[in-house]
């Protein structure tokens, strides 16, 4: 089951919302979080990482900001396909499970390659 996106990109996160069409979305953060929520199609989309370290230097995961949290597959498809024209080379899809604080265990599902 996929739950969530992640890559590595320099561009800001609104940069990122504009790449995937986001609509009427809205940014914050607070002490180690930054992130945008905004619509797709009729998911409730989150792009979300760290403002503590450079931008290229960590993971930006995607994820549904919804009580199912499944990332169906024409849903991933779509924000796959935006990242790699966005200039995205690797993106990852599985799950990221807490473990502790703000840290995840990624478990990969695919690994998409632009070609």
């Amino acid at each position: 089951m996929v739950t969530d996106i992640w890559f590595r990109s320099s561009s800001s996160l609104e940069d990122l919302a504009a790449a995937l069409h986001l609509k009427d979305y809205h940014y914050d953060c607070e002490n180690y979080w930054e992130w945008i929520i905004g619509g797709l199609d009729a998911a409730k989309i989150d792009i979300t990482r760290t403002h503590t370290m450079p931008a290229a230097e960590t993971d930006t995961r995607i994820f549904r900001y919804e009580e199912d949290r499944k990332i169906e597959p024409s849903l991933e498809t779509r924000i796959v396909e935006a990242l790699h024209e966005h200039g995205i080379d690797d993106v990852i899809s599985g799950e990221w499970l807490f473990t502790s604080e703000n840290d995840f265990e990624k478990v990969v599902s695919e690994i998409h390659t632009r070609t």
